[in-house]
């Protein structure tokens, strides 16, 4: 098993080709991320005090995963989250979808000891405990840089309620090796996050890769046990799902002997379009196409 802790030389707040992997391992390995909380740990530190927000959003690694090229998705699968003792949210200045707030605000929320299914928004409101991995991502081509606030082609900040214990999400992998990061985790999060914030906190995330040779995937797809989610983004809500919307449509078609006019009545009846995120300055949005219609494997997407 692979560790990767979470010293601060192994954080960086962007994907990019030029950073250099903290490890390397193979494709049938377990590696463990230790991430820290979406605030670089400042919130516990600070209580109410502006925090530094160029310390926000890191990511632990990356990892080179060998034999993972650019012709190649890889697969993340999450099979445990550890989370710490106590979480954080906050709300501060020019952050969140709807309220508008003119100071900063943090609320502690703990963790139960394992094992357990809730936890305590400011000590005593109970909330069901759904842990989940906010940002994932491969490092994009070479020459780009993403900063970790963003969502992208190569994952990024995400923040899918579904990124838990039992789920994939496939990437095109851009570089050799694929780099891998992880971080911002959430003890729990509702769809949208719309004050900025979901349960903020430190983790231990063990995951294991897999690959699909020679799959193009033109969006990030998160898999579950019984869906597959096609994951878009915006600048704008109602141009977040097109992307997701076009793909799906052909790729049902070509399951079910459907012409494009009856593939979007399909994904009508029977598919969810769900909002991700709406915070941090691209909209992510999901599309939710059960397993039981999209026959055709990955290897022919």
């Amino acid at each position: 098993m692979t560790r990767i802790t979470r010293d601060p030389a192994h954080l960086h707040y962007a994907f990019s080709a030029k950073i250099p992997p903290v490890a390397r391992m193979s494709v049938d390995e377990t590696a463990v991320f230790e991430t820290v909380d979406a605030s670089g740990g400042q919130i516990p530190a600070r209580g109410d005090d502006p925090p530094d927000t160029g310390r926000f959003l890191p990511a632990t690694g990356p990892v080179y995963v060998a034999g993972a090229e650019p012709e190649d998705a890889i697969a993340i699968g999450i099979e445990e989250i550890r989370l710490a003792p106590e979480g954080h949210m906050w709300v501060r200045p020019g952050l969140g979808f709807a309220g508008r707030f003119d100071r900063m605000e943090s609320v502690t929320v703990t963790i139960p000891p394992s094992p357990a299914d809730t936890c305590l928004f400011a000590g005593r409101i109970p909330l069901p405990l759904r842990p989940m991995v906010g940002t994932a991502g491969v490092a994009p081509a070479p020459g780009v840089e993403v900063s970790t606030r963003y969502p992208g082609t190569h994952g990024g900040n995400l923040d899918i309620t579904r990124l838990g214990p039992g789920s994939r999400l496939w990437l095109q992998v851009q570089v050799e090796g694929a780099l891998v990061s992880l971080g911002d985790v959430h003890a729990a999060m509702g769809d949208g996050e719309v004050c900025g914030t979901g349960v903020e906190i430190e983790a231990e995330v063990t995951v294991r890769f897999a690959l699909r040779r020679r799959v193009r995937l033109p969006m990030p797809v998160l898999e579950t046990r019984d869906a597959f989610f096609f994951l878009g983004d915006a600048p704008l809500l109602e141009d977040s799902p097109v992307g997701p919307l076009g793909w799906a449509a052909r790729l049902l078609g070509a399951s079910l002997a459907l012409g494009p006019e009856q593939a979007h009545m399909l994904i009508s009846a029977a598919c969810d379009v769900r909002i991700c995120q709406l915070v941090n300055g691209r909209m992510g949005t999901a599309l939710r196409v059960p397993k039981s219609l999209l026959t055709l494997p990955m290897d022919r997407w």
